[in-house]
């Protein structure tokens, strides 16, 4: 098993109880290659009155899916910080007809670089992260996130 691997199995099992709502959700991390995270989630659970992605799940997922890129990032680089959106902008595209997924990257390396240079220097750094669901394949949704880490 890859180190990334391991990050993402141990995250997987700790998101749920970080998170209670991951749990209800059935959020997974199905892939981290370290600046690029992917989650999934089925529609069962998901889904609202039309039988299509309840909206605040499909937000949730994306803004989870920030989150999970960061403590992925920090928990390989072993640093220890609490992580918070602070602003975000959601963009509804379609409907998800079927399970969704959730992928978010780094904007830039330099971005990722900047960010952890000024969390271990000041114990406190800003990043912007987008974030796209798409079910099948199929763009549903966009989410543009301002997220903070600040050290323990």
């Amino acid at each position: 098993m890859s180190s990334y691997e391991q990050l993402r199995a141990a995250l997987n099992v700790q998101l749920h109880k970080m998170i209670p709502i991951t749990a209800a959700m059935q959020i997974k991390i199905t892939a981290y290659n370290g600046e690029r995270i992917r989650l999934q989630a089925p529609l069962a659970p998901n889904i609202n009155d039309k039988q299509t992605g309840f909206a605040g799940s499909l937000a949730a997922i994306a803004t989870i899916s920030g989150w999970c890129l960061l403590q992925m990032k920090l928990n390989e680089l072993k640093m220890n910080a609490d992580i918070a959106v602070y602003q975000s902008a959601i963009r509804y595209v379609q409907p998800a007809m079927s399970d969704f997924n959730a992928c978010t990257m780094f904007a830039s390396d330099t971005d990722k670089k900047i960010f952890i240079t000024q969390l271990r220097n000041d114990g406190k750094a800003k990043i912007a992260l987008g974030t796209t669901v798409s079910d099948q394949e199929k763009q549903v949704l966009e989410l543009q996130g301002k997220y903070v880490a600040v050290k323990r």
